[in-house]
């Protein structure tokens, strides 16, 4: 295929697609999430490909954990069942060793979420 063939290929668009993915807001939603983890004394690792489940892998001496941001000027959680029923069937299956974290930043305030086999609970105000 030649590079000008390619420029209107429908698999040029839809890696375009795939890497716009994530808008600007989410970007940096995430990387202010790995400075939070960072100052709480946790390494942290942002992670990448258009088929992860996780944002971010955390771990602090034997504890780890997955996060996913999701950044919104409104809604909360509810605006995210799809991601946490399959966060939670995630956790059913244990298919990840650590605790399953969503956190959520809307109007400069972070919301963590544990994710449990069954749904989500907040738990922001208890720390990492």
């Amino acid at each position: 295929m030649s590079a000008s063939s390619y420029k209107h290929s429908p698999r040029r668009i839809q890696e375009e697609h795939l890497m716009s993915d994530l808008s600007h807001a989410g970007r940096v939603a995430i990387h202010a999430a790995c400075e939070k983890l960072t100052s709480a004394g946790y390494s942290a690792e942002r992670l990448a490909g258009k088929r992860r489940r996780l944002d971010i892998i955390a771990w602090k001496q034997e504890k780890i954990v997955g996060i996913v941001v999701r950044s919104s000027r409104r809604g909360g959680i509810t605006r995210y069942s799809s991601l946490v029923q399959t966060l939670a069937d995630m956790v059913r299956k244990h298919l990840f060793p650590g605790e399953v974290q969503v956190w959520t930043h809307d109007s400069h305030e972070w919301r963590t979420y544990q994710v449990l086999p069954g749904g989500a609970v907040l738990i922001t105000g208890r720390g990492i």
